[in-house]
Formats: structure tokens, C-alpha cells, sequence
């Protein structure tokens, strides 16, 4: 799974055809029909229907896409944080983010997981809050946090 095929699906879904999203996406239609396909192999679940001439979400699909959204929505929101972190690299800035998970899970992959990001950013000063998965966005949307991303099982990679 990549972020071209969660654009998209996402975009497939918003417009309603191969070609409508390809257009808004400046690719092919061919571009748009192979990455739903091969995100449709991946994960063993059909995403589209044909119905006579028409391509159309299943409702799996439709749920799938909503996900899809949200991360897309959370990786601008990392890439705006990143742009605005100011020009100089010893500039050190403080970074909220926000953790969706049981804070037991969180504070597990907390060491573990961001202490790469933390030593090849050195002059990060990362503040992490624990949050039940849906109020992570508000974290956000209310200034409380600058990011935010919601943890899966801690197995997953």
C-alpha cells in the first residue's frame, strides 16, 4: 500500500469515476484504474464494481476511503509542520503531537518507535500526549497539539 494508491482511491471515490480522478490528479486514467487494482490484490478485498458501463465503490470501499482520507489529511498536517520548523537546522522547536492509543501501547512504542526521528532531528523538543483515537484531531483542530497520528496494534509494523 502506498500513498498514491490512497490518492487515488480517495479521489475515485470523491469524483465518482477512473477519469474524473485521474483529471483532478494530473494522471492517467490507466494510472488511477492499475493502483486501485493493485490495492484491491493487496488487500484481498474487492473496492470497485462494475455495474453495466459504470465503475463503482463497493461499500467497503467507501469505508476503506473515509481511512484513507484521514491519513492523507495527517500526513499534510506533518508536512506543513515540517515546512514551517523555520530555515535553520539548530533552530530548536518545541512539537506537540498528538498519540492515539492506550497510553500503555503509547508509551511502549514511544522509546521505541520515534527514537530514530529524535536522533536524526536533534533539535526537535518532542512533547507527546496520550489520547484516546478520536480526540486526536481535536488535539489538533483546538491548538492543543501541533500533529497528530493514531497508533494500530502494537504488532503491526
Amino acid at each position: 500500500m502506498n500513498v498514491s494508491q490512497l490518492e487515488y482511491l480517495a479521489e475515485f471515490v470523491s469524483k465518482g469515476s477512473f477519469a474524473s480522478a485521474a483529471r483532478a490528479l494530473f494522471v492517467s486514467s490507466q494510472a488511477v484504474s492499475k493502483g486501485i487494482g493493485e490495492l484491491e490484490k493487496e488487500l484481498g478485498v474487492p473496492l470497485v464494481e462494475k455495474s453495466g458501463n459504470k465503475v463503482l465503490p463497493t461499500p467497503f470501499c467507501l469505508a476503506f476511503s473515509e481511512r484513507a482520507r484521514e491519513i492523507l489529511r495527517s500526513m499534510e498536517d506533518l508536512k506543513a509542520m515540517a515546512d514551517s520548523y523555520g530555515s535553520s537546522p539548530n533552530e530548536r522547536r518545541k512539537i506537540i503531537l498528538a498519540v492515539g492509543s492506550s497510553s500503555l501501547n503509547g508509551r511502549y512504542l514511544q522509546t521505541k518507535r520515534l527514537k530514530g526521528l529524535l536522533d536524526k532531528y536533534p533539535q526537535i523538543d518532542l512533547s507527546i500526549m496520550f489520547n484516546e483515537s478520536g480526540m486526536c484531531l481535536t488535539a489538533v483542530e483546538m491548538g492543543m497539539a501541533d500533529a497528530a497520528i493514531v497508533l494500530g496494534r502494537v504488532d503491526s509494523p
